[in-house]
């Protein structure tokens, strides 16, 4: 029985020090972005998970976020959050497009994940000199978003699939990009499954 304790703290202790790690990388501090109020909030429902976002900060007057959901719970889900964490992160170096972001993820992603593993994700890139979004979307939630001048709410949910599911000429055929033109007073909301399984 002893023994067993041992064992039983031994692993809490180890996804504690996981749940430490996997929100020290998760934004600490908000990017102050001229033109635009940001806020960023995570509450895993258990030690470790695999929802995640990211501010991802291109070229001056731009600005992309990202937000996805790995399939699984656990530990699993955590380590290839924070795989996919990382791709995201270099490859928005060189791709301000979330389409293109999106498209080269899956290229990376469907070789060397697990195929019973997947990724949903949504990415958001904010032109703040045009007020022009650009969004894709890979099998996330849907996008809502409250235009003021309409005083509205409504879902943007463009075509595309899950990353990792299937290879790059079925994922860049079925992934699709739009572009809104945001005002002043406009919000965009973006949630993972965790709200949706709250309710």
């Amino acid at each position: 029985m002893y023994e067993k304790l041992a064992i039983q703290e031994r692993i809490r202790q180890e996804l504690e020090i996981a749940h430490k790690i996997q929100v020290a990388s998760l934004p600490q501090s908000v990017p102050e972005i001229k033109g635009l109020d940001i806020a960023g909030y995570s509450i895993p429902a258990l030690e470790v998970g695999g929802d995640f976002y990211d501010f991802l900060n291109g070229t001056p007057g731009k600005f992309t976020v990202v937000v996805g959901d790995v399939s699984g719970k656990g530990t699993s889900a955590a380590l290839y959050m924070s795989k996919v964490q990382g791709i995201f992160q270099t490859l928005n170096e060189f791709y301000d497009s979330p389409k293109k972001l999106l498209t080269k993820a899956n290229h990376i992603l469907f070789k060397h994940i697990d195929s019973k593993s997947y990724i949903t994700a949504i990415g958001a890139n904010f032109d703040t000199k045009n007020n022009l979004l650009k969004i894709a979307r890979a099998g996330h939630l849907p996008l809502f978003y409250y235009s003021k001048s309409v005083n509205e709410i409504r879902k943007v949910q463009p075509a595309g699939i899950g990353l990792g599911i299937r290879d790059e000429k079925v994922f860049d055929f079925s992934i699709e990009e739009i572009q809104i033109e945001y005002k002043k007073g406009d919000i965009f909301l973006f949630v993972t499954d965790g709200i949706t399984e709250s309710l």
